[in-house]
């Protein structure tokens, strides 16, 4: 129980989820590629936005932000975080429910930007092999903190108002 170690690069369809979005074809047509990440000889920075935040895991190399931050994935992950499991699982909410869902409680009713990047990065991790979280990466880690700052940024750069706004309304 807990191991992660049969996750992230070390497994094929975790490691396809998790490699950047932007060297996507290399993935699938090189095996050399796949196996230094595996052994840790090549390094995903938290730049290096994994095709799991694109929707239907679809990289367009001609809009970069065209389905970003939109998979089902993260959108089925904010149900079970804000709303609970019983609103993934189709048996809507339990009759023995001990407490109220996180969004009813924070008093959520529209999407931000910096839940939208919480979501990637706890996403990120359960789909990671690490088995703790690094803030500063790091002897191999992933920067777990980076990556969230990375998108929040992203997405607080004035020349992305327009994308941010249509995340958001996706999102809603």
């Amino acid at each position: 129980k807990g191991c992660k170690s049969t996750r992230g690069f070390n497994n094929n369809q975790t490691a396809a989820l998790l490699f950047p979005a932007s060297q996507y074809d290399d993935w699938v047509t090189n095996p050399q590629s796949q196996e230094d990440l595996r052994k840790g000889n090549e390094v995903v920075y938290p730049t290096d936005y994994p095709i799991f935040l694109y929707k239907g895991e679809f990289f367009s190399k001609f809009d970069v932000f065209d389905g970003f931050l939109q998979n089902e994935m993260l959108v089925k992950v904010t149900r079970v975080i804000l709303a609970g499991p019983s609103s993934v699982d189709g048996h809507g909410g339990s009759q023995h429910a001990t407490k109220q869902a996180n969004a009813k409680l924070n008093e959520m009713k529209h999407m931000i930007i910096p839940c939208i990047a919480y979501i990637s990065y706890q996403l990120y991790f359960a789909l990671s092999s690490q088995p703790t979280f690094s803030s500063g990466g790091g002897a191999g880690k992933f920067d777990f903190n980076k990556f969230y700052r990375s998108i929040v940024d992203l997405l607080k750069n004035p020349l992305m108002e327009k994308k941010k706004t249509e995340l958001l309304k996706w999102w809603d």
